[in-house]
């Protein structure tokens, strides 16, 4: 049965060519809860990188559930092996997101938050060579995220988003076979 990401969705042609893109890499459909569009038939797992209200809407709605990506085992010694310098993310008000991003850094990754802190605004206390933008498409937030960079820090390399990213590829691929031969039907406890 096909494998059918859950993501937040936008009205954003940048957002949504690459949702399409990353769909296609991955072999599995999509659906875009702001838009209400599927493509694709089969079980829906939230696709996210952090806990908030927008995970937990998707998490409602779908078929499988699937903790986000920073629960997910190895996710972040996989991240810090693929990243060097600062990650800017969007943050959340949730408490349970303040736990995910304590396994951050405890696994010693600099991160800044466009909401919450620390901020972006305080990157430019130390203006890094090389910021991560930790987003799973591009688009609106995206573009937000990396000209707060680029206002705070101008010379600073921004990298990013994950979808095109062949280390994340690989990681989701081993993880999401995991989840389409143990998960089906079931919450995935492991995911």
């Amino acid at each position: 049965m096909e494998l059918v990401m859950l993501v937040h969705g936008s009205r954003d042609p940048e957002y949504l060519n690459s949702v399409r893109e990353f769909s296609q890499l991955l072999g599995v459909g999509h659906s875009l809860m702001l838009n209400g569009e599927t493509h694709g038939k089969g079980l829906t797992f939230p696709l996210f990188i952090e806990y908030g209200d927008d995970y937990e809407r998707a998490l409602a709605k779908a078929n499988l559930k699937v903790k986000p990506l920073l629960e997910w085992p190895g996710f972040i010694e996989t991240l810090r092996e693929n990243v060097s310098g600062a990650i800017v993310m969007h943050g959340s008000r949730n408490p349970r997101f303040r736990e995910e991003l304590s396994e951050l850094v405890k696994a010693g990754l600099k991160v800044y938050l466009l909401v919450g802190e620390p901020n972006i605004s305080s990157i430019a206390n130390e203006c890094p060579s090389e910021v991560y933008l930790l987003f799973l498409f591009r688009g609106v937030i995206f573009n937000r995220a990396a000209a707060e960079v680029k206002a705070n820090c101008g010379d600073v390399e921004v990298k990013g988003p994950l979808y095109r990213e062949p280390w994340f590829i690989s990681y989701l691929k081993a993880n999401l076979s995991y989840l389409s031969l143990n998960g089906i039907g079931s919450s995935s406890p492991n995911l």
